[in-house]
């Protein structure tokens, strides 16, 4: 059944970098009791950082990423350096994400988002692709590992698009990081644009509700969970 979502594009400068992971959380805790419609919120960096696994051990990344600011993910994976990407989180209804060409499961809902992710790609005739697993050696580098649930660009073997997820009580935040390409603009309103209309296709999203800034609630609930 086609919903509401929010399409929260907050104007780049008005969250400080330490404050991102920790309004993503805020916005999944406030679906989670019913605040707010299921979000998309695509956001870029004020300043170089790096933030890390929610298990990921700190002192071994510290040692790879010497001087650069660590901050926190509520989502697993690895390190993932951040500066020139666009990030884009998802919170949703994890029962509404379920992608019928793919295998039962968490991947499922992987795939379902990042159906709207390479449709977008796709558009600019990057011949990108999912599903592919090729971790070799043990990294703290989320980018020089691809996973399932990874995007990689087929010409170059390089990876594009890093995901991960928090699952909890019925709802899902997917946090991904999509790298510049030489085809394509990250920051432009064009591929914005395409982004939110394909991701509005493969979501079923019966209306965006355009938002440029978060709920008090969650403003407040982001500071206490980023320990300002």
């Amino acid at each position: 059944m086609s919903e509401t979502w929010r399409w929260l594009q907050i104007p780049p400068g008005k969250v400080d970098d330490r404050h991102n992971m920790a309004l993503d959380e805020a916005i999944l805790e406030s679906f989670i009791v019913g605040a707010c419609h299921q979000t998309v919120r695509p956001y870029l960096w004020i300043k170089p950082c790096v933030t890390l696994g929610k298990n990921q051990d700190a002192e071994e990344a510290r040692g790879s990423y010497p001087g650069s600011t660590l901050i926190r993910r509520p989502t697993g994976g690895m390190a993932v350096q951040h500066g020139d990407d666009l990030t884009l989180s998802v919170i949703a209804s994890e029962k509404g994400l379920r992608d019928q060409s793919s295998k039962h499961g968490i991947l499922a809902s992987y795939y379902k988002i990042l159906s709207g992710v390479l449709d977008t790609i796709h558009s600019y005739d990057v011949p990108a692709e999912s599903g592919i697993s090729k971790y070799g050696r043990r990294t703290v580098d989320c980018f020089k590992s691809l996973g399932k649930c990874d995007v990689v660009d087929l010409r170059t073997g390089q990876k594009i698009v890093g995901c991960a997820q928090l699952r909890t009580r019925g709802a899902l935040l997917q946090q991904m990081s999509l790298r510049p390409h030489e085809r394509y603009h990250i920051y432009s309103p064009e591929f914005l644009m395409n982004l939110k209309r394909n991701l509005g296709n493969q979501l079923d999203v019966g209306q965006w509700e355009d938002a440029f800034a978060s709920t008090s609630t969650e403003c407040s609930r982001s500071a206490l969970l980023a320990g300002s």
